[in-house]
């Protein structure tokens, strides 16, 4: 159904007149419809109007134009539409003369039997020609729109706002407005990352790195503005929000975090950093742990100053991290770690010294092992 310029409000009384089941010019008035032999099909009406400036597609149109033959539409002639109806416009008017006062002393009112009056039962018998019924719904069919509106209300409303937006990236094809979505999906990225929700942050992100291949048209702003999404979310309120979250609820699950941490610049590393420092649980420090371990292999001057931190944790952290690397240019770092105050931090860097330099003179590290337990030495 279309309106088109230049409507009338004559042409737009007669259109809605027409849906309702009255006429204008079927009708002598609002309170008393004349009677109408011709054919009182709404569609049919509308078209002896001629409404040039309202266009109106039936359901049997689109079948026949699909292709399909007229047995498509059997289903309205196989009984169907012999149940049970209720008049939508009769339900309307019973509730009117029930609200209104009854006229004294006019025939037919409360003599007839069931209290109808003989003009308000042609009126109505006419009226259930106008195409608006209503069916008696059975108890199954009840009781499974319950719960179908049961799951729809019981749906997830950030998944559900995702959705949205997804579309409009999809389908949108003003440039002004797409600008506009994607200041709406940095909101969304500080929403949840706030609220710890890495899988949907993992979804999210994903999305935006397709946007390329979903909307090739995109213009040379807008792929900035993508691209200022990657760069942002290293942003500083954000890797606190992260940590806030993580310590706030210990036992929080981490899927989809590793992700969101690697999609992150070089230049988050010092953040990165600062967050493992931060962290309180060994599950959560495990996965920037994995995040850093990719990041600053080629770009580690933050984790070798991060060595002379006083905290042990971690520095062990940072020690595990470079051990991983297996890179001999770290020895000179880690001998520097000998001289931590906290005895476990020397053991650690004395074990992966001793994998990064298998031989050679230890005579400069007698003095970092613990006093309690010298290092034992062969019988001769």
């Amino acid at each position: 159904m279309s309106f088109h310029q230049g409507l009338t409000q004559e042409d737009l009384a007669y259109f809605l007149d027409a849906l309702w089941g009255t006429p204008t010019d079927e009708a002598g008035s609002a309170e008393q419809p004349a009677d109408v032999e011709e054919d009182d099909d709404i569609v049919t009406r509308l078209w002896a109007r001629n409404l040039d400036t309202i266009t109106l597609v039936t359901a049997e149109e689109l079948v026949r134009s699909s292709g399909f033959g007229p047995d498509e539409l059997e289903l309205q002639t196989q009984g169907y539409m012999s149940m049970s109806v209720t008049s939508l416009r009769e339900l309307l008017d019973r509730e009117r003369a029930a609200a209104a006062p009854e006229p004294a002393g006019q025939p037919g009112t409360a003599d007839q039997p069931g209290g109808g009056t003989s003009g308000g039962g042609t009126s109505r018998n006419r009226r259930f020609q106008a195409n608006v019924v209503g069916y008696d719904v059975s108890q199954e069919e009840h009781d499974a729109l319950t719960q179908e509106i049961q799951r729809e209300t019981e749906r997830d409303a950030t998944a559900y706002i995702l959705d949205i937006l997804t579309a409009v990236l999809a389908s949108e094809p003003s440039p002004a407005l797409l600008s506009k979505l994607f200041d709406v999906w940095d909101s969304v990225l500080d929403v949840l990352i706030r609220g710890g929700h890495w899988t949907q942050i993992e979804t999210v992100l994903t999305l935006l790195q397709d946007a390329d291949a979903v909307r090739p048209d995109l213009s040379e702003t807008h792929k900035q503005q993508l691209a200022g999404l990657f760069e942002g979310l290293s942003r500083p309120e954000r890797l606190k929000a992260i940590g806030l979250h993580l310590n706030h609820a210990l036992h929080a699950k981490t899927e989809g975090l590793l992700t969101l941490l690697l999609m992150m610049k070089q230049d988050s590393i010092p953040g990165l950093c600062s967050l493992l420092a931060n962290l309180d649980a060994p599950s959560h420090q495990a996965v920037v742990m994995e995040a850093l371990q990719t990041l600053a292999r080629d770009h580690s001057d933050a984790i070798v100053r991060g060595l002379t931190d006083k905290r042990p944790t971690y520095v062990r952290n940072l020690l595990t991290l470079i051990s991983r690397w297996n890179d001999i240019r770290f020895a000179d770092c880690i001998e520097k770690t000998l001289r931590h105050p906290e005895s476990t931090v020397r053991r650690e860097a004395l074990r992966i010294l001793a994998t990064l330099r298998p031989s050679g003179n230890g005579t400069k590290f007698s003095g970092s092992w613990p006093r309690s337990a010298p290092p034992a030495t062969e019988p001769s």
